[in-house]
């Protein structure tokens, strides 16, 4: 019985954690990347995506193929017409978020 009661409480502070990168995530987005990557018709990066790919894959909240490594690639190098974010302006910790938040696989 302690055991069950044990990985309960393991499987739930592991959603919580689950839940709390998640929002993190979800606000580092809507605070850098969101005016550029909404699914919206005139969001820039969006738009330039869906010309390159021509399907959902433009949308990056919808993407389940970005690895957490080319998305901190991306950022911090920039890529096109997008700027680079170095930790100046997106910190370590605000980067992990983000890749939490747009990579199901790093979970």
């Amino acid at each position: 019985m302690k055991a069950v009661y044990l990985g309960l409480m393991l499987a739930m502070s592991l959603a919580c954690e689950q839940a709390v990168a998640d929002s993190q995530g979800k606000q580092v987005f809507n605070t850098h990347c969101v005016h550029c990557h909404a699914d919206a018709p005139n969001a820039v990066g969006t738009r330039q995506l869906r010309k390159r790919y021509r399907d959902q894959r433009a949308v990056l909240e919808q993407r389940t193929d970005l690895a957490p490594e080319y998305l901190a690639y991306v950022v911090r190098n920039g890529l096109h017409a997008m700027p680079q974010f170095t930790p100046a302006n997106l910190s370590p910790a605000a980067l992990e978020a983000l890749q939490a938040y747009l990579s199901p696989a790093s979970d």
